[in-house]
């Protein structure tokens, strides 16, 4: 028995007992099932890393993209691992010292560095799907910077799973992959693009299918962008813990708390809003969205 094999035994031993959890590297695999099942989609893994978290003036220093297939289940057959697209780029600034920290990506590395815009609009074009982890954050930043972004239908691997209802409370890639077993060296923009992906291929617990199955249902889904302009400030509490998130006041609006609801939740939510937070009724701004539109940022 070689050196691995004897560690991936005393692995298993800890992983029987009650006590212990193990957690393997994460070494993306090719495949995930032998055969499709029906028809077969492709999707498109994007993360970008970039030197802030304004998604109007953060320069992207890192972009990749894993392009992967599903089948008519939801069941992720392959990653196509050797199309894999990752690419530095020189902000024209210096990057900031916590951005190096969080991502190991210093100036010299990325000194002269352009990414290929006939490559990334090359790849998103073959895909049906874009998916990224935070999407509010990765699609406006993405389409400001290359416009095919724009007409692509996006999926987010954060807010389009429930992953509260799977056991899961903390939303990080690496700890939704820690609680599938597995680690990785995260905040590289590939590294990520992986993991995103392997997440998603873990069949739901207590529940049919794959993660991926419950994350093309709700981008699949109509919901609705309900805006709480003007809700009293004292009110901030009781909207932040229904899941409103603050909205900065940039692209025409004000400052404001809002969320997103699916169609069986709408009148629900209008009916908290006239009870809780307002007192009465009152004209509620109210965007219908799809998977064209969602995370987008526009108005």
């Amino acid at each position: 028995m070689d050196g691995k094999a004897k560690l991936e035994e005393l692995a298993a031993k800890l992983d029987a007992h009650p006590d212990y959890r193990v957690l393997r590297r994460l070494d993306p695999p090719e495949r995930y099932a032998e055969e499709p099942r029906g028809q077969t989609h492709r999707a498109l893994f994007v993360d970008c890393e970039t030197t802030g978290l304004d998604t109007d003036t953060a320069a992207v220093i890192e972009l990749a993209m894993v392009p992967f297939v599903h089948d008519a289940e939801a069941r992720i057959v392959a990653v196509c691992k050797k199309e894999t697209f990752v690419e530095l780029a020189d902000p024209g600034i210096a990057i900031p010292p916590e951005v190096i920290a969080l991502t190991g990506i210093t100036d010299e590395m990325v000194k002269g560095r352009a990414i290929d815009a006939d490559r990334v609009v090359a790849l998103v074009g073959t895909a049906e799907l874009i998916v990224a982890h935070n999407a509010g954050f990765d699609r406006p930043v993405m389409e400001r910077h290359w416009p095919i972004f724009a007409d692509c239908n996006w999926g987010c691997s954060l807010r389009d799973v429930d992953w509260k209802a799977a056991g899961i409370n903390q939303g990080s890639l690496e700890a939704i992959a820690a609680r599938s077993g597995v680690f990785y060296d995260g905040h590289r923009a590939d590294a990520d693009c992986y993991a995103g992906i392997h997440i998603l291929a873990q069949d739901r617990p207590n529940a049919e299918g794959t993660f991926l199955k419950e994350l093309l249902a709700t981008a699949g889904a109509c919901s609705y962008l309900v805006r709480a302009i003007g809700a009293p400030f004292d009110k901030k509490d009781m909207l932040k813990s229904r899941g409103y998130r603050w909205h900065d006041g940039k692209k025409g609006l004000s400052k404001h708390w809002f969320v997103q609801v699916g169609t069986d939740h709408l009148e629900a939510e209008k009916e908290f809003l006239f009870a809780e937070i307002y007192g009465r009724e009152r004209d509620i701004p109210i965007e219908q969205q799809s998977a064209a539109t969602r995370y987008s940022g526009r108005v």
